[in-house]
């Protein structure tokens, strides 16, 4: 059953499916196209089912305007000729003597006239070429001009129907070039004038830039540099299914921003452009009654936005389009990445963009989930395994993810001390390579609340066995009914989330005087920046580390839940 317009599913992968037009199917001998997407998610079809729209009605409409514009076609024509000439230019340099057919004569010859003797270029008074392409003309049969143009295109990686009408025009304006610009040209560059205007680039560095139809490089259109890359990351598995799904979903709104286009074609304007168009979106246009509907360029129409994109997702839109053009400058299909240094900064300091909790806070959720499992409203509670997961982020300074991952083998003792394991071992994902691997010991609190009992008593293999792992790994339910709670039951503010526990639980630390280190290991943060802690430091001992954590003191009124075993 398909969930939206040329969407469809076979097993469990989708699939884009869109009929072709009636009046172009007898281009294509069939009446649809199939692609698969590759995922068997359907938030993530849906985001690449938007590049697949665009980059087929972007054919559909090329095919109906006779492929390419007039102007695009002037601008291949004139690649064509400096592309040419170029050519001719280095075989000047290689010898002294022009060459004309099969052999050697000088770049020039004397003509006596009336006004006495007049140097002229010897292809002047005959070039085979241009003869033979001017019989071709006459006949209107292009085979030497054809055999060109396909070199021309084939370099250029551009293809031009060679059964469509537009094909012979091309080769029609090529003859012509041949006869009254090149050869012209020719002539007088022959006699050491180069004063035309295609002679601005070096014949190397002509073909170290290809010529493309709107200026660009190969002539790749951006919603294919999309899917290239898109492809080539996922196949290379670097990418979660999150990550994949983020990234065709910000790219396709850069798509609709930009305009499907050849990606050689963007200069640096066109990005500062898209960066302040960016400004104007609103944010979670696809959830809001009044803006879901409305194309992009529609919500660019809007006088005013009253909750634009913020500051952080605007950067990240930026920083995933150098990154596409940083890629497609490796791989050889742009020469340039025009982004390179646009990407805006956050001014705000770190306390502006997430908020620790503050002790009242922090008093309000741990009275409130101390007495859990109970139920706050008719459809809101908190069961026995979601109690533990905001108080071991309280007495920990873990993150989210982390602890919902956990499996129960991750709880244990290391040199006589409880700790939590923290490790990339099966499904789980960890923030960093390296420095987010780390034990971390039980807060004696947790373990005084009954958290060891709570182990015990799980049987299955994951330490909270209620959470399914999701796009998000094993967090993104919890994470949104956790926030459900604190807005409504402790604080609205949305720069307090459960990331904010991590912030008081380091702060706290650091106010009391823990050496920054200790602090760092606790919560997994990378040590490269000491060479001495970094490359000679053993990591330390879980006693000091227990020590350490210890010595966290929020100033709560802590207590142990009646009824504990």
């Amino acid at each position: 059953m398909a969930h939206a317009a040329h969407l469809y599913r076979v097993g469990e992968t989708w699939y884009f499916r869109i009929r072709f037009p009636v009046d172009l199917r007898p281009f294509f001998k069939r009446d649809e196209l199939k692609r698969t997407l590759r995922t068997k998610s359907l938030t993530s079809a849906k985001r690449l089912l938007k590049i697949w729209n665009v980059k087929t009605e972007k054919v559909f409409t090329l095919m109906r305007t006779g492929m390419l514009s007039d102007a695009e076609m002037k601008r291949l024509v004139e690649g064509y000729i400096k592309h040419t000439l170029a050519e001719h230019d280095t075989e000047r340099l290689k010898r002294e003597g022009a060459r004309v057919g099969d052999r050697h004569i000088s770049e020039d010859t004397v003509l006596e006239t009336d006004d006495g003797p007049v140097r002229v270029s010897q292809r002047a008074l005959f070039d085979p070429e241009v003869e033979h392409v001017k019989e071709e003309l006459e006949k209107n049969r292009f085979d030497y001009v054809s055999q060109r143009l396909d070199e021309f295109l084939r370099k250029n990686n551009l293809k031009v129907d060679k059964g469509s009408v537009q094909y012979l025009q091309l080769c029609r304006d090529i003859a012509l070039a041949h006869v009254n610009q090149i050869h012209q040209i020719d002539c007088q560059r022959d006699m050491g004038d180069f004063s035309d205007p295609y002679y601005h680039l070096s014949a190397s560095q002509e073909e170290r830039q290809p010529f493309g139809v709107e200026g660009s490089p190969r002539g790749v259109l951006l919603s294919e540099l999309i899917e290239k890359y898109i492809k080539e990351k996922s196949a290379q598995e670097k990418w979660t299914e999150k990550s994949k799904e983020q990234c065709a979903e910000r790219l396709g709104l850069m798509l609709e921003v930009i305009g499907d286009r050849p990606a050689g074609s963007l200069t640096r304007d066109d990005v500062v452009d898209c960066l302040e168009k960016l400004k104007r979106i609103p944010r979670h246009r696809k959830k809001k009654p009044e803006y879901r509907d409305k194309t992009v360029r529609q919500l660019l129409s809007l006088k005013t936005v009253p909750d634009p994109l913020g500051v952080t997702t605007v950067k990240h839109h930026m920083q995933l389009l150098s990154t596409l053009l940083r890629w497609a400058v490796k791989a050889g299909h742009l020469d340039r990445n025009v982004a390179e240094g646009l990407v805006p900064k956050d001014s705000r300091s770190p306390d502006e963009q997430r908020k620790a909790f503050t002790r009242e806070n922090l008093q309000k959720l741990y009275d409130l989930f101390i007495e859990a499992p109970c139920k706050l409203t008719s459809h809101l509670s908190i069961n026995e395994e979601e109690k533990w997961i905001p108080l071991i982020g309280m007495f920990s300074g873990m993150r989210l993810d982390e602890i919902c991952q956990l499996d129960t083998s991750d709880v244990r003792q290391v040199d006589g001390v409880w700790c939590f394991d923290v490790n990339r071992e099966g499904d789980k994902k960890l923030k960093t390579k390296d420095s987010s691997e780390r034990m971390v010991p039980l807060h004696p609190h947790l373990i005084e609340l009954g958290f060891l009992e709570y182990h015990n008593r799980v049987e299955a293999k994951k330490l909270f066995p209620g959470l399914k792992k999701g796009r998000d790994g094993y967090s993104g339910a919890y994470s949104k009914k956790f926030k459900r709670i604190k807005d409504r039951y402790i604080t609205d503010d949305p720069k307090q989330v459960f990331h904010s526990l991590r912030h008081a639980f380091v702060d706290n630390l650091k106010q009391g005087g823990e050496v920054e280190t200790k602090i760092g290991e606790l919560v997994g943060h990378s040590q490269k920046d000491s060479v001495t802690m970094g490359r000679y430091g053993k990591r330390y001992k879980p006693q000091v580390l227990l020590d350490t954590i210890r010595r966290l003191d929020y100033g709560l009124e802590l207590k142990a839940p009646e009824g504990k075993d």
